[in-house]
């Protein structure tokens, strides 16, 4: 694959603007590279001149998760599933991301064990590391096991 533009994504996951985090899956496979451009008018942004953590680490999570699908699911994804994100074995950020950048997720070691995805990633900003991931961890579940159930 070479790349895969907004539309395409949007069939590969259930996200849509405003939080769809990612542009382009560049590569699929077992290493995986997702973009995402940092627009200034992002609403999720709430006019801080850096892109939170937290929607960093989003951003890469649905660029693992649209490539995963995408490449080892044949570009299907599977009927009445949704993948969890269940934790990370250590993250550092090395830099802050400023708004107007593109960002680009390097998700390596993909370790696919069934009904759970692991792998670490790098994110970029002009060549320079941004952030560091690893043992980030995603679970795929029936939909129906995100819903409260009566009994709670």
């Amino acid at each position: 694959m070479t790349d895969t533009y907004p539309e395409e994504i949007t069939s590969l996951l259930p996200h849509r603007d405003p939080i769809l985090l990612v542009d382009h899956l560049l590569q699929v496979g077992n290493r995986m590279v997702a973009e995402k451009e940092i627009r200034p008018d992002e609403l999720l942004c709430y006019g801080e001149p850096i892109y939170p953590l937290a929607l960093l680490l989003e951003s890469a999570a649905q660029g693992a998760i649209a490539g995963f699908i995408a490449g080892a699911r044949d570009g299907r994804p599977a009927p009445n599933q949704g993948f969890l994100f269940m934790g990370l074995q250590s993250v550092d950020l090395l830099d802050r991301v400023p708004l107007g950048a593109v960002l680009r997720h390097e998700l390596t070691g993909v370790r696919d064990l069934g009904d759970v995805l692991v792998l670490d990633l790098i994110s970029w900003v002009e060549g320079a590391p941004v952030l560091v991931a690893t043992g980030v961890t995603a679970a795929v579940r029936p939909f129906a096991e995100f819903r409260r159930s009566d009994h709670e």
